[in-house]
């Protein structure tokens, strides 16, 4: 009986750690990985990652996080912050993130990287459009997948937990 009750207590004190670490402010990584669906440059591809920091974020409603860090491989150059026509942004509703809004009007083609709406549905995902000046347009895939860094935590802190009960 004893040893039910140390175990439940390890158990609660493990969770209230981890909720504790998880709601805390964290620097979060995406990988970006696209490729065009249409226009003149279907079949081009880009990649890149994106960081930014949770702390701002209050989980309700529609909020906007300046990126810490962006970088986007496309067309044989590399565009970051500083190539953002205005300061890119993680976009959220009530905590979800939706995609992320970022635009280049300085290079031809110009591009935007656009977030979902967040309203739902099949077609409501994260984009990327473009506009060469010779006025073809066209639009392109969009993944942001999370790097498993916090994942990897948790993981790491469960297996601990259950080395820690094996030995006892």
């Amino acid at each position: 009986m004893l040893r039910k009750v140390k175990t439940a207590v390890s158990v609660s004190v493990f969770a209230l750690l981890m909720m504790s670490s998880m709601a805390q402010a964290a620097m979060v990584r995406y990988s970006i990985d696209g490729v065009l669906d249409s226009g003149a440059l279907q079949g081009e591809t880009y990649s890149g990652f994106l960081r930014f920091d949770t702390a701002s974020l209050t989980y309700t409603g529609a909020e906007s996080v300046n990126l810490a860090e962006f970088s986007l491989a496309f067309l044989a150059n590399t565009f970051d912050i500083s190539s953002a026509d205005f300061a890119p942004t993680a976009e959220f509703l009530d905590g979800k993130f939706l995609g992320v809004s970022y635009s280049v009007s300085t290079f031809d083609p110009q591009f935007a990287l656009v977030a979902s709406s967040g309203l739902g549905g099949v077609a409501d995902k994260p984009y990327f459009a473009y506009t060469t000046l010779l006025g073809d347009s066209g639009f392109g895939s969009l993944e942001l997948v999370p790097e498993p860094a916090s994942m990897a935590l948790f993981a790491i802190g469960l297996a601990g937990m259950g080395v820690f009960r094996r030995y006892r």
